[in-house]
């Protein structure tokens, strides 16, 4: 709803769109219908974090995990060609006009 009144308040038309996701906010958990899939193509262990570089629908796409959670579970086994999926909330994502980039929420 944040973003719908966001994007009214700009005068924002119905349009293609790209949504931009910073990579700390993608979680690897969620409910299985509403995940997108992707396929890791490199790991890359960054002390505290591993960035995994998945093709996701064709994309390249970026997604940082901590390697250790809350509750203290390690999260450091990703391996190239391994299926993972994840999703974002609504509230984190971005809203950008496909045609030239620009920000239609600012």
């Amino acid at each position: 709803e944040e973003k719908q009144a966001a994007l009214a308040k700009n005068g924002v038309e119905p349009q293609a769109i790209t949504l931009g996701v910073r990579p700390e906010h993608i979680a690897l958990m969620g409910d299985g219908d509403q995940m997108l899939h992707g396929t890791v193509d490199v790991s890359e262990m960054m002390g505290s974090a591993v960035h995994l570089h998945v093709n996701v629908l064709g994309k390249d796409a970026i997604i940082i995990v901590q390697t250790m959670d809350l509750q203290g579970a390690v999260n450091t086994d990703f391996s190239m060609g391994q299926d993972i999926a994840f999703t974002f909330g609504g509230n984190v994502v971005h809203v950008f006009s496909k045609e030239n980039g620009k920000n239609l929420e600012a």
